[in-house]
């Protein structure tokens, strides 16, 4: 639910037109424990940069990212490279604190050098995996960038407000939109698009076990696939298999 009224967000802008910057970057769960996960992502995303890039070329990639954004800028291309595991704030004799400090106005700087050619949307998913540094880059960068061309986009799951309960709470331009689980009649109307003629049965016990979610439907479907009792038909799904 929380992504597809993002991608149809992001379509509505395509066909209207409008020229901007589009930022996506993930938090995992099996990648909880790594610092600042989602802004390696956005660097990725700047130059480019792939999960099998050696270390040496990600650091080109980085060098020559900065350069064509900043200009100069040693100091900048250290505090990123340290993401990747490069120059760690250790050996680089800074503090824990300090080298947050440094990374986020480095991150800072990219934005607002993104900014002067368009606007820039900023997608964060699943914020509820992401680290405790995430979360407050999101707030710095939401206090920082208050006059600049920036839209920042979190979908989280409601375990995001255990850690943070006044989430998004006192901060200007400030919206939230919360997902009630889908009605019956929905879920059914979703399976039915799916899998045209699928047994009452099949459909009365998805619908009960997903209670409302329409990821659970779709992840059941995909599981069912997987196991051949499923086959793929043009745009929908026939059964194959025995469903008991």
């Amino acid at each position: 639910g929380k992504t597809r009224l993002v991608e149809e967000f992001r379509a509505t802008l395509n066909q209207q037109g409008f020229q901007f910057h589009w930022i996506t970057a993930h938090s995992y769960g099996y990648t909880q424990n790594i610092p600042y996960a989602p802004l390696v992502g956005f660097l990725n995303w700047f130059w480019k940069i792939e999960e099998g890039d050696t270390t040496a070329s990600v650091r080109r990639k980085l060098e020559a990212g900065v350069q064509s954004f900043l200009g100069p800028a040693p100091k900048v291309c250290s505090v990123l490279g340290s993401l990747y595991g490069a120059d760690s704030p250790e050996r680089a004799g800074r503090s824990p604190e300090l080298w947050k400090a440094e990374l986020f106005t480095a991150i800072d700087q990219l934005m607002e050098a993104a900014t002067r050619s368009k606007p820039t949307v900023i997608w964060l998913e699943d914020l509820h995996w992401a680290d405790t540094g995430t979360l407050d880059f999101v707030d710095h960068l939401l206090e920082w960038s208050r006059g600049l061309p920036i839209f920042v986009l979190t979908l989280a799951r409601p375990e995001l407000l255990d850690r943070r309960p006044t989430w998004g709470a006192g901060k200007r331009s400030f919206a939230s939109i919360h997902l009630e689980p889908l009605p019956e009649s929905a879920m059914r109307a979703l399976l039915a698009g799916l899998v045209p003629g699928l047994p009452e049965s099949a459909v009365r016990t998805i619908v009960a076990r997903a209670d409302g979610m329409p990821l659970y439907a779709v992840e059941t479907v995909r599981m069912l696939l997987a196991e051949g009792r499923l086959a793929l038909d043009g745009d929908a799904y026939r059964m194959v298999g025995d469903l008991t």
